[in-house]
């Protein structure tokens, strides 16, 4: 009975991407705040924003369908990671359907498209802290570039698996560049 009550307040959050991305921002902020300041958190929440409306957006791009969706199992581990020394953030994910093959060069596209965000703003976090030496941009860099790498991972339901899977130069390409900015801060 519980259980059907939660599923039903996720489906009428569910029913504007908005809200549903206003909860899962508001999740990920829950469960990093015992761990992180306030520019780590907002670091957090703006490349993982990012980083999901860059794959809606490549989605539509090549003639899907996307949007945000809350994922019960996942907000449920994001909420409880609050509790925990490491964060589990993975409150949803940007759903996608396609009608007609899309092919695996335009799935690795979509899939590249968050982790290329999270490089894309770490490079640019990272050049500004070359440049200011400030201490906010060295976060913003750091936490950008992790999502990267973490993302880019080649194993199940990751980014890194599809994008891998469709153009595997692209891949290596992304994956080294990530991982050495984000050695090098």
């Amino acid at each position: 009975m519980v259980l059907w009550r939660v599923y039903s307040i996720l489906d009428a959050l569910n029913k504007r991407e908005s809200v549903a991305l206003s909860v899962a921002m508001t999740s990920i902020a829950i469960a990093l705040f015992p761990k992180f300041g306030g520019y780590g958190i907002a670091s957090v929440i703006v490349g993982f924003a990012i980083h999901e409306l860059a794959h809606r957006r490549v989605a539509r791009n090549v003639g899907c369908s996307s949007r945000f969706v809350l994922d019960p199992f996942g907000l449920t581990i994001t909420l409880l990671s609050a509790l925990l020394p490491l964060a589990f953030l993975a409150p949803g994910y940007v759903g996608v359907s396609c009608w007609g093959a899309v092919g695996r060069k335009a799935e690795a596209r979509i899939a590249a498209a968050g982790p290329f965000s999270n490089l894309l703003l770490g490079f640019i976090g990272y050049a500004f802290y070359v440049l200011t030496n400030s201490s906010i941009t060295y976060i913003f860099a750091v936490v950008n570039l992790w999502l990267a790498v973490f993302n880019l991972i080649p194993l199940g339901p990751l980014d890194g698996a599809k994008i891998a899977r469709g153009n595997i130069k692209a891949w290596a390409v992304m994956f080294a560049a990530s991982l050495v900015l984000l050695l090098t801060l």
